[in-house]
């Protein structure tokens, strides 16, 4: 069969698109099976052109494999496209072309997936439109425009439906199968291998820690409640997995509390249910949730501020750490109930507060002064704490791309000259300030937010979530979180947060709520946790996108929560795939019911011996073969009468028939009626 220039060109402009992302050695593939498909057929034909596409292909196959991961996107984008060629090579029936613009058609939308949302938007339609002329060329009969039209039309509210109500669910398989309620957990190589934290942190170990984006922690299923119990999954701003609680810092490296080197030691320090419940002075609503954590050969067992239980085989310490009596060796699950909103720890001792007053001796005197002119400046401890946090408002940037540095005062060197960091470094600062100013402070690392699968209640934690703030302790507030990195904004943060962690509430004596704007202005998270997009973008992810960016290109979960609200429908993915399915089926009964009574009604404009004579026919089809084009009534009657015997009244009806059209007599009205009936 002739393969038609539209064929060529549609699979050629669907791989164009995919030339503008891909590597220089993966484009080079493309490019060599397309010129293979195009020259060879000029050559060579039958046998030999087979082989030789089969040797291209297979070479073609071992290149990619050789540059990139087998089952990455632009390992199958590129292997498709050589497949989509190659193929063409040898096209010889409809179905070989047809096959080749499936692959075209299925390229042109993985490449939406890469092109920029103005991009996208405006090749889809003239996409579209090239692939649905190309596929009028290869019909046999050209179908007309009406026709064309008729198609997309009954096409269109099908791909509206499956867009709208198809589950948003980020992550992999393992995610996938969370939310379906599977779990399907295989610990990787990599994550086997993981180095588990440590109770000494140097400032650019997050920095390290979130370049694994692929490792994950823990996975936490939410449960709905009521009263005091927060319902399904909280902002994911709001997730902060408590890990180590770090005390003394020197030489650029943060380490744990003395004398806490060995379980025994850790288990001295722990402190009981009651005392814990002691401890707080305040509570705030209670998050209830399962946890399964991965194997990180450490002693911490993640859980969000501020523990309400214990799990068994398990302890808290009294910087409120939850550790396991043995190292997680193995996936471990565990239920935990945590305060999302709390004030803890309103006495603090004289041991405590020497260690969260220690400041390195010799070691980074610009921050020792800055801390100390900052009290000098403010007095009250409130005035002091929220100065330090205005202190980042003045020309840093966030990038977790900046580890740690070898330079004799790394604090010194990050606050007054590369003023870039990651969470540990804007935590450490923070905490040296404070403690510079008589304020008692200490480090806490561990993971922030998480990856919110849509529809669901449950979130992923991964290494890319690592993070690390900043507790100071004040008077009648006890230990308040401040986390400096919450302040600057990224491309890759979609939501609003408070900039001051737990101390969004603080106030200094004789302070109104109109306080300084530098200093109490709501800020944006940084942009190291791509997971955050989920639940807080709900809040202004249409703010100053166009509409097509928001509801097409940038389409999620959230939308689709939204549509679900509207109908009063829980917000589940089960609830939206039944919304489909019903509007689905209600769209086709709509779509069959029109085509019967359109049937119907054409059938009754015609003449009445036609629909006698139609309606003859279909019965005889019923036990015989259908009546062929051209065949006479009569000669199809024997036909049918010879494979099986009709019923004697309808051969009456026939025989009669048969002598009036002999005869060259009408039929009446009432003959016809009656054979009707019959019928």
């Amino acid at each position: 069969m002739t393969r038609g220039p539209s064929l060529k060109l549609f699979l050629g402009a669907a791989t164009g698109l995919h030339l503008i992302h891909l590597e220089l050695g993966l484009s080079v593939v493309l490019v060599f099976c397309a010129a293979t498909a195009i020259l060879l057929p000029r050559f060579l034909s039958g046998f030999a052109l087979t082989a030789s596409t089969f040797g291209v292909g297979a070479l073609s196959v071992a290149t990619v494999l050789l540059q990139v991961d087998w089952f990455s996107g632009v390992a199958v984008v590129t292997l498709l496209g050589c497949a989509g060629w190659l193929k063409l090579a040898e096209v010889v029936r409809r179905r070989d072309e047809l096959l080749v613009w499936t692959i075209a058609f299925w390229m042109l939308g993985m490449a939406m997936l890469w092109l920029p949302p103005a991009a996208a938007v405006t090749m889809m339609p003239l996409g579209l439109l090239l692939g649905f002329w190309c596929l009028a060329h290869l019909m046999p009969a050209r179908p007309k425009l009406r026709a064309i039209l008729h198609s997309l039309a009954v096409a269109l509210p099908a791909a509206v439906i499956l867009f709208t109500f198809t589950p948003r669910i980020t992550g992999d398989l393992g995610a996938l199968s969370f939310a379906l309620g599977i779990p399907l957990i295989i610990e990787t190589e990599a994550e086997k291998k993981r180095d588990p934290m440590q109770d000494s942190l140097a400032m650019g170990d997050m920095a390290e820690r979130a370049s694994d984006p692929d490792l994950r922690v823990l996975s936490a299923t939410f449960y709905d409640g009521s009263g005091n119990f927060f319902d399904g999954v909280p902002p994911l701003g709001d997730l902060y997995w408590r890990g180590p609680v770090l005390w003394s810092f020197a030489d650029g490296k943060w380490s744990g509390r003395k004398g806490w080197g060995n379980r025994t030691a850790r288990m001295r320090g722990k402190i009981t249910h009651k005392t814990l419940d002691r401890e707080l002075s305040e509570k705030g609503l209670i998050s209830v949730y399962d946890v399964k954590i991965f194997p990180h050969r450490g002693y911490w067992l993640y859980a969000l501020d501020f523990p309400a239980a214990v799990p068994a085989s398990s302890f808290i310490t009294k910087d409120y750490q939850l550790q396991n009596l043995n190292p997680v060796r193995e996936l471990l699950g565990y239920p935990m109930m945590s305060y999302l909103d709390y004030r803890a720890g309103l006495k603090l001792d004289a041991e405590t507060r020497a260690m969260a007053l220690q400041f390195p001796e010799g070691e980074n005197p610009r921050t020792l002064d800055l801390g100390r002119q900052m009290r000098e400046r403010h007095q009250d401890p409130v005035a002091v704490a929220k100065a330090g946090m205005a202190h980042f408002d003045q020309g840093f940037l966030y990038d977790r791309s900046f580890g740690g540095v070898n330079v004799a005062d790394p604090v010194d060197f990050f606050l007054f000259s590369r003023r870039t960091g990651y969470a540990g470094h804007f935590a450490t600062a923070y905490a040296l300030m404070m403690r510079a100013a008589g304020i008692p402070s200490r480090l806490v690392a561990g993971y922030r937010g998480g990856i919110h699968l849509g529809l669901t209640n449950r979130v992923f934690v991964m290494e890319e979530h690592s993070h690390a703030w900043t507790e100071i302790w004040l008077e009648d507030y006890g230990w308040v979180r401040m986390d400096p990195a919450t302040r600057f904004t990224s491309q890759e943060r979609q939501g609003e947060v408070d900039g001051w962690g737990l101390a969004g509430d603080l106030q200094s004596p004789g302070e109104t709520n109109q306080t300084d704007a530098a200093e109490t202005a709501p800020s944006f998270e940084t942009g190291d946790v791509e997971a955050m997009r989920s639940a807080d973008r709900l809040e202004c992810r249409h703010s100053e996108k166009p509409w097509w960016q928001s509801w097409i290109v940038e389409f999620d979960a959230g939308q689709q929560l939204d549509l679900l609200d509207t109908v009063a429908l829980s917000g589940n993915w089960w609830s939206l795939v039944s919304s489909g399915v019903g509007l689905a089926s209600g769209l086709t009964l709509i779509w069959w019911v029109t085509v019967r009574v359109r049937s119907w009604l054409a059938e009754r404009r015609r003449p009445f011996e036609e629909r006698c004579e139609s309606a003859l026919c279909r019965k005889l089809a019923k036990s015989n073969r259908i009546r062929q084009k051209g065949e006479g009534l009569y000669a199809y009657w024997l036909t049918c009468a010879a494979n099986s015997a009709p019923p004697p009244d309808l051969a009456d009806l026939v025989h009669e028939l048969r002598a009036a059209l002999f005869a060259g007599k009408p039929l009446s009205r009432d003959w016809l009626e009656r054979l009707h009936r019959r019928i």
